[in-house]
């Protein structure tokens, strides 16, 4: 189980949670088998076995336009997501519930917006979910979110969600861990200067004199 847990420790957000004693006795971690030496499976086999042959990429899109001024909607997951009905189905009532806020919102602002600014009535609403870690009984996966409301520019954010099999629930990623601050102190430096080379990469610019621009556990997915 270790090995699961460490894995999971990618994925990290922002929600408050359970106990941990509540947590492992609700999902039982304490008796969740591991892998043993020699029992590593190929990426070919873990597909084969968790991922049924007729599971899909969902890509599901809602567009409409008026005038100047569009909607788009765009809601994604993976065919590891559509192997697993309960998982599938709670992005599709979590999606449905966005698409109706956002027609909802495109509906009002078009009647509020002045015929010359039609434009700022336009909408967007991205969300791509991807795997972070599939193991024998998790599934580990984030998403990016974008969102566009008419504003000056539109937002971007992420989260995540860890899949329980055999409990067959969502859990915050963040509940595998006894607390937040405890696993900054066992990761939290190592993490920051991983980020600092992936921002080194995309900018190509290193922090000055070595420094070390971070965030909170609780700041991070």
């Amino acid at each position: 189980m270790n090995r699961a847990i460490l894995a999971i420790a990618g994925c990290i957000i922002l929600a408050a949670c359970s106990s941990p004693e509540d947590m492992s006795g609700a999902i039982g971690i304490d008796s969740a088998p591991s892998q043993g030496e020699g029992g590593t499976e190929t990426a070919s086999e873990t597909l084969q076995r968790r991922v049924a042959p007729e599971a899909q990429d969902v890509a599901f899109k809602d567009e409409e336009k008026q005038g100047e001024a569009q909607r788009d909607f765009l809601y994604t997951w993976p065919r590891q997501v559509s192997a697993i009905p309960e998982l599938a189905s709670k992005l599709e009532a979590e999606r449905d519930k966005l698409l109706a806020e956002q027609k909802g919102y495109y509906t009002q602002a078009l009647k509020d917006c002045p015929p010359e600014f039609a434009s700022c009535a336009s909408r967007t609403y991205e969300v791509n979910w991807q795997v972070v870690a599939d193991l024998p009984r998790f599934l580990s996966i984030a998403n990016n979110v974008y969102a566009y409301e008419g504003g000056a520019h539109g937002n971007s954010w992420r989260g995540a969600s860890v899949w329980d099999r055999e409990a067959k629930v969502s859990l915050d990623p963040a509940a595998f861990f006894t607390t937040l601050d405890l696993l900054a102190e066992g990761i939290g430096e190592e993490a920051c200067i991983a980020l600092n080379a992936q921002r080194a990469e995309r900018r190509s610019q290193r922090a000055p004199n070595g420094a070390v621009d971070c965030v909170a556990m609780d700041e991070a997915t």
